[in-house]
């Protein structure tokens, strides 16, 4: 085959190939740029569940003190000051733990809400391996068929 010829040839090759290659690699690119756009936002994630879980402990200790000093019936002295004491300590109590348990299921929330997001980055991942492993495959079968072009 002349040289002419074969560089035609291989030029066809390219052809066929540099498309599906080069939509590959932008597949690859987009999925790297997603891959740390949710790895960005895993940290955001991760900072709010320790601030939110150190609020929570707070507020835990909180209505604990709360509950402490209001059982104490000489924190308030009188016969008024100890109904409304005593009203108090219901009344704090009821609302404390409402909240106690919107928070436990905020956490519980955000816990799942991390959980997604983990898997969405595998998922993402496994799929970025795949299509790393098929550029290698394009650039392998077009570097063989230059090949065959040379030597045949």
């Amino acid at each position: 085959m002349a040289k002419k010829d074969k560089a035609l040839e291989k030029q066809k090759i390219r052809n066929r190939y540099n498309p599906s290659i080069t939509s590959l690699r932008s597949k690859r690119d987009r999925l790297v740029e997603e891959i740390e756009r949710l790895k960005l936002k895993q940290i955001s994630v991760e900072h709010n569940i320790v601030s939110f879980n150190s609020q929570y402990e707070e507020y835990g200790t909180m209505m604990d003190t709360a509950d402490k000093n209001l059982k104490d019936p000489k924190s308030l002295k009188g016969n008024f000051m100890l109904n409304v004491n005593e009203n108090m300590h219901l009344h704090i109590l009821d609302k404390g733990f409402r909240v106690k348990k919107i928070m436990e299921d905020c956490q519980g929330r955000m816990k799942d809400g991390q959980k997604k997001l983990e898997e969405k980055i595998e998922e993402l991942q496994s799929e970025l391996n795949s299509t790393m492993i098929r550029i290698e495959d394009e650039i392998n079968l077009m570097n063989f068929e230059l090949n065959l072009v040379d030597w045949g």
